[in-house]
């Protein structure tokens, strides 16, 4: 945080444009600690706000404004699944949006990719 002159007499502290991703990741875990207790509480306005969003963004559901989010940070899309992006996917250790981040894929494709996976696994076992 910097001392900031905001064109008033009042000077401002402000975080820099250098220094608001480690801000972000370091307050990241405390803030989703409070929306998490603020959803259990409030889950009828919750789900309001959600069909509100997805309103506004012109789309059906809260998850497709999610995935198309996502498109944007599809470097891997069109490229074929490797046997580590395969594992992951079937790890079940971390949220779709996580796994979206970390494979460069959409979170539609990583939802298709494990149905394929589970589908296999189900012949198989037959």
């Amino acid at each position: 945080m910097r001392l900031v002159k905001n064109g008033t007499n009042k000077p401002v502290y402000r975080c820099q444009p250098c220094h608001s991703k480690a801000v972000k990741e370091k307050y990241s875990e405390s803030r989703n600690k409070a929306a998490k207790k603020w959803i259990e509480n409030n889950p009828e306005k919750y789900k309001l706000m959600r069909k509100l969003r997805a309103m506004k963004e012109g789309a059906l559901s809260e998850t497709t404004v999610r995935s198309r989010r996502s498109e944007k940070d599809a470097h891997n899309a069109r490229q074929s699944w490797t046997m580590r992006d395969d594992k992951i996917v079937l790890s079940g250790q971390y949220a779709e949006s996580q796994l979206a981040k970390m494979l460069g894929r959409t979170i539609r494709a990583i939802g298709r990719r494990k149905h394929q996976l589970r589908e296999i696994k189900k012949q198989e076992m037959i």
